[in-house]
This record gives structure tokens, C-alpha cells and sequence, in this order.
């Protein structure tokens, strides 16, 4: 499952940190504190963006002994560490941007995204749960169902993936978890569709072959 982007998470909040500060201007106006973390944020984003998240994390952890109480640094310091693999710690690291910023429901994505992948599912569905009470989005819905799915739920996995497939069609990853959960409950002619359109959006040769399987399967039934 891909985490989501921190481009996604600033979206709306934050000015854009890919354009230069105005040297005279802009740090004229605010502390030198603030100056160091916007440049921190956008030199970490830059870095993830170049596949060096361990930089990134390395940066942010720096700053972040400067500025502990910025929310947007703590995200994008928990998917720095994300990019590696490091669950546990980016678990924390949201959890600390949460703190800051309660109200921030791409935060209780990203806690419920990492959460999954510790397989602590209970408390996956919680922070999703959040999430979706702030403001529900196709991706929170794909969470919740990949939580159902996780936990055998088939049923309640497949109303979630409908949920983001009502919001988002076109979603790889819905369509992705629409067909695995169809393959799941045996309704192979069902998961074809979806399975197919996954595909046109993403090369996956376990997704080919659930695919060959359900096509297979179709016509065994159809006899």
C-alpha cells in the first residue's frame, strides 16, 4: 500500500515550500526559528522526493530539537521514516504531530496507515475512524476496508472499497482491493473488472495471476 504523499498532506494548509523564501521579506517577518524549519521542510521533501528519506529523517530530527512543537515537520518526519521501513517510529512521530494538531485528519491517515503495517489492526481502525470523521476521502475508506480485509471481514471490507470507488473510480488501489476481496468471497466473474482496471494503472504480477485465476475460475463455473 503506498503512503500517502506530503504534498497531499500540506495541501491546503501551508504555502508551498518548493518556492524560495524572499530573503528580504519574508524572514523579516518571522523568527529565525521559523525561517530554519521552513528550509528544513523544504530541503526534507526534496530529499524524499531523491529516494534519500534516511537524509531526510536525519535533517528532520535535527530541526526537529529546534522547533519540537511544529505538527507539519513531525508528519513529514514520520513518512521520512516510513520510506525506510521504520513503522514503529514514524508511529511515534505522527502521534507527536497529532498532538500538535488534533484536527488534522491526514494525520489520522497516515497513524492508521502505519498502524496496518505493524499489524495492530484495532487501533488502525480507530485513528481511520478518525480520519474519516474529519474529512472522509477515498483513501481513508480504502484504509478502512484493507483493515476489514486484514482481519478476514469480507463483507465490510467490500462496503468500504465501494465507498471509495463511489468517490474515486479510476483508484488503482481501490480497484486493486475491490478485486482481492471479490476473489476472496469466490465471486470470480465480479472481481474481473476491477482487477483489470488495477492493472491498466499498475504492473503487479500477483495481481496478473489472481486475475488469470479469476478468469479461470469464470469459466470452470460457466462450464
Amino acid at each position: 500500500m503506498r503512503l500517502v504523499k506530503y504534498f497531499n498532506a500540506l495541501q491546503g494548509r501551508t504555502a508551498d515550500w518548493r518556492k524560495p523564501l524572499n530573503r528580504k521579506g519574508d524572514i523579516g517577518t518571522m523568527s529565525s526559528e521559523k525561517v530554519g524549519s521552513r528550509e528544513a521542510i523544504r530541503e526534507a521533501v526534496t530529499l524524499i522526493q531523491a529516494s534519500e528519506a534516511q537524509k531526510a529523517a536525519e535533517l528532520l530530527q535535527t530541526s526537529l530539537a529546534d522547533d519540537p512543537k511544529n505538527a507539519e515537520m513531525w508528519s513529514l518526519h514520520s513518512q521520512a521514516l516510513a520510506s525506510l521501513k521504520d513503522y514503529k517510529g514514524a508511529a511515534k512521530s505522527i502521534q507527536r504531530s497529532i498532538s500538535l494538531d488534533k484536527k488534522n485528519a491526514m494525520n489520522w491517515q497516515l497513524k492508521g496507515t502505519y498502524l496496518l503495517r505493524l499489524g495492530k489492526i484495532k487501533e488502525a481502525v480507530k485513528a481511520i475512524d478518525v480520519a474519516l470523521r474529519l474529512k472522509p476521502t477515498p483513501l481513508s475508506y480504502v484504509l478502512r476496508g484493507q483493515a476489514e480485509y486484514n482481519r478476514g471481514m469480507l463483507d465490510d471490507a467490500e462496503l468500504y472499497f465501494q465507498l471509495a470507488l463511489a468517490e474515486d473510480a479510476e483508484s488503482a488501489l481501490a480497484n486493486q482491493m475491490m478485486g482481492l476481496t471479490l476473489f476472496g468471497k469466490k465471486k470470480f466473474a465480479d472481481a474481473v473488472p476491477y482487477l483489470d482496471k488495477a492493472l491498466s494503472r499498475v504492473k503487479s504480477e500477483h495481481l496478473e495471476k489472481v486475475l488469470d485465476e479469476c478468469r479461470k475460475k469464470s469459466e470452470e463455473i460457466l462450464g
